[in-house]
Formats: C-alpha cells, structure tokens, sequence
C-alpha cells in the first residue's frame, strides 16, 4: 500500500485511511473504489463508506482534481453514502471547494468526528432498508 488502505468494518462500512496524500496513494484509492463503486451497483447494495486523513496532512490540487473526478464516477443504480471526516480546515476548504464542482455530491456528509459519521451512516442505512434512498 502506498499511504491508503481500506478496512471494511463488521457493520459493512468500509473505512478509507490515508497516511499520505502522495500521488501514488490518490492513484490506488481512485482505482479501487471504482471497482468498489461498479460492485455495489451491480450487486444492488448500499455503499457506506467513511473517509479518515491524518489530522496533519494538507490537501494538494492533484488530489482534490482527482477526488472530483472519482467522485463524480457514480454507475447506475448506485446508493451511495459517504463520509469525510474533516481533519482540519484545510481540508474543509478543499472539501467545500470539490463538492460543488462533481455531478452530485448530495451524497457525502462532512463531520468532525468518527462517531458522528459512524452514526448518519447508520441512519441513511435504515432509510436504504426501507426502500427511501
């Protein structure tokens, strides 16, 4: 791994770790959740996911153009709910400058804390249940 892995947590929400925000780190994050992406399309499951960054890492512009493009990559059908938990205000900036700029972003939630993105993940999984998502 290259500064980012994945965990998938026993609730099923996978959680991406960056310790780095090297090029090659944007790189495989952006190839595997694609392929993450067109699985839970295909299969008709809810994709939860919650991002952490190093509190000490400071977003770059290769990342934030690449964060637009793979956020932006949403195939058919897919129900996606997604968290970030903001590190610092660096990355709310970058945050509140990607956001806008991919073809739908109403699907992630900006949060201070774990816990927090842990539980508005948990409440969109409910309304997927039900069939409201």
């Amino acid at each position: 791994m290259n500064g980012f892995s994945i965990t998938k947590r026993p609730d099923g929400i996978l959680v991406y770790h960056f310790e780095n925000l090297s090029a090659e780190a944007h790189d495989e994050w952006a190839e595997k959740i694609k392929a993450i992406k067109i699985q839970y399309s295909e299969n008709g499951w809810h994709l939860r996911q919650i991002y952490e960054f190093r509190a000490d890492l400071l977003p770059d512009p290769y990342g934030t153009q690449k964060s637009i493009a793979v956020g932006s990559f949403q195939p058919e059908n897919l129900v996606n709910s997604t968290v970030v938990v903001v590190p610092n205000l660096h990355f709310r900036f970058a945050m509140n400058h990607t956001m806008p700029r991919m073809s739908d972003s109403s699907f992630i939630h900006l949060v201070d804390a774990f816990d927090e993105g842990i539980a508005w993940l948990n409440e969109r999984h409910e309304l997927f249940k039900k069939g409201q998502l």
